[in-house]
C-alpha cells in the first residue's frame, strides 16, 4: 500500500475554494436564464444554459438525484417552489465541490517519466 499525497475525500478547503463558488455561481446564473430571457433567440444564450441543464438532468432529476428528496419534503411539508430551487442550487453546490475535488486530485497525479 502506497501513502498518498494526494486527500481522498474533499477536505474543508475544497468547500470554500475560489474555483467551487466560481463552478457554483456559474451554473446557479445561467440556470436562471430561462427566466430571464429568451434563450432561444441568440446561440450564446444556449450556449450558456446548457452546463446548468446537464447537471440538472444527471444530478438533479436523476433516480438517484436529490429531486427524490425533494418530492419527499414537498409531500410532507408542502413549500410550493422553494424545495425545488433549494434542491437546483445544492445540487449545483455538491457537484462544483466534486468538480474541484477531483480537479486537485486529478491535478495531483503526474506521470513520472519513468517508463512501465
Amino acid at each position: 500500500m502506497t501513502d498518498s499525497p494526494l486527500p481522498t475525500a474533499p477536505t474543508p478547503t475544497v468547500w470554500f475554494a475560489r474555483s467551487t463558488l466560481i463552478v457554483f455561481t456559474f451554473l446557479a446564473v445561467t440556470s436562471q436564464l430561462p427566466a430571464v430571457l429568451d434563450i432561444y433567440s441568440f446561440v450564446l444564450w444556449r450556449v450558456l444554459f446548457i452546463p446548468s441543464y446537464l447537471v440538472t438532468l444527471l444530478f438533479y432529476d436523476a433516480p438517484w438525484g436529490l429531486e427524490n428528496v425533494v418530492y419527499a419534503i414537498d409531500g410532507v411539508l408542502g413549500g410550493g417552489k422553494l424545495p425545488w430551487e433549494v434542491g437546483s442550487f445544492v445540487t449545483y453546490y455538491l457537484f462544483a465541490v466534486v468538480v474541484t475535488w477531483l480537479g486537485r486530485r486529478l491535478a495531483g497525479v503526474r506521470p513520472t517519466g519513468k517508463p512501465n
